[in-house]
């Protein structure tokens, strides 16, 4: 077992639902598009920015190290810039939102297909199991010409027969691990 392995072993989850398609190969739903990330300076749609946000309930009690999400750029040959903030942040009394910042980390969002952007987290405070917390990507200031998408989770897809044979559909939460 490698050494990423054995800490990762060593150490579950507090939350996620990061899991490879053993069909695609993929941690992520490589079919439909992801949801955008973007800085106000980005190639896309200029001046519009997006962050996203997704809750979760920690699965156990402990200081965090890493928050791996599957994100994407747009367009990697004219769009390069690969840089975003990664978040965690408490919940703002079950009304929906994210409350209050916890900690943040700057990842790089990766060239290839099914690779994750990984924020290594510093100073984290410990979080509680049972407690809802939200993992955030945003683009900072400094991030401002980021253009990327956040894709699903793979216990995002289900299909439909409408009497007419089997259909796919995803719809869901983007993909996110909390180490």
């Amino acid at each position: 077992m490698s050494g990423e392995a054995a800490i990762a072993a060593s150490h579950p989850a507090f939350g996620g639902n990061l899991f490879v398609d053993p069909c695609t190969g993929c941690n992520y739903n490589p079919d439909v598009a992801g949801l955008d990330v973007r800085g106000p300076d980005n190639c896309t749609w200029p001046g519009q920015t997006a962050s996203l946000a997704v809750p979760f309930v920690a699965q156990r009690t402990g200081v965090p190290r890493r928050i791996s999400a599957a994100i994407l750029l747009h367009n990697a040959t004219n769009c390069r810039y690969n840089k975003v903030t990664l978040s965690l942040y408490t919940d703002n009394d079950c009304n929906g939102t994210p409350g209050i910042p916890l900690v943040s980390a700057q990842a790089t969002v990766p060239q290839g297909s099914c690779e994750l952007a990984i924020a290594k987290l510093h100073n984290s405070p410990q979080l509680t199991r049972g407690v809802r917390y939200w993992v955030t990507a945003t683009a900072t200031a400094a991030q401002a010409r980021l253009d990327a998408s956040w894709y699903v989770s793979n216990s995002g897809q289900f299909a439909v027969d409408l009497g007419d044979g089997w259909t796919e559909f995803s719809a869901g939460t983007p993909v996110f691990l909390v180490e």
